[in-house]
């Protein structure tokens, strides 16, 4: 924590079994949470996460509830923004968190369930990023 602000970083990790221990074990105490992302690693790198993780005492301080706000007459945005970031997580890649405390544990190992499809760009997608570059640049100089 840094001037009364919660610092987290995210660690992507992609058959990274060799080095992702040093990299979570060598974090500064200034960061509250580390999570790490793993990208449907074929090799450890969930196992060696897991197991560090049990070796760790949870911080005692939870940063987040999982739970729906309860309803009252004075909450109605409160409830609709709820409902729209639980429609958006179709959205995303589907994931699992392994902790048993992820509210209190400083090290949270989310495991994609399925591959995001990382690398390079196809040709469609460098097409799409082209135009929204031009449509962007045209909007700039008007």
């Amino acid at each position: 924590m840094i001037n009364h602000e919660t610092i987290a970083v995210v660690v992507p990790a992609y058959n990274e079994e060799r080095q992702i221990l040093q990299v979570i074990s060598s974090m500064p105490d200034f960061v509250d949470r580390i999570v790490v992302i793993n990208d449907c690693s074929s090799d450890r790198t969930g196992v060696i996460v897991s197991d560090y993780i049990k070796q760790q005492t949870p911080s005692g301080e939870t940063l987040f509830t999982k739970r729906r706000p309860r309803k009252t007459k004075y909450n109605l945005a409160e409830i609709v923004l709820h409902d729209i970031a639980e429609k958006e997580l179709e959205y995303f890649i589907p994931s699992q968190v392994a902790n048993e405390n992820p509210e209190s544990d400083r090290v949270i190992l989310i495991n994609h369930l399925s591959n995001g499809g990382v690398g390079p760009l196809n040709s469609n997608q460098s097409a799409v990023l082209l135009l929204r570059m031009e449509l962007i640049m045209l909007k700039a100089i008007a």
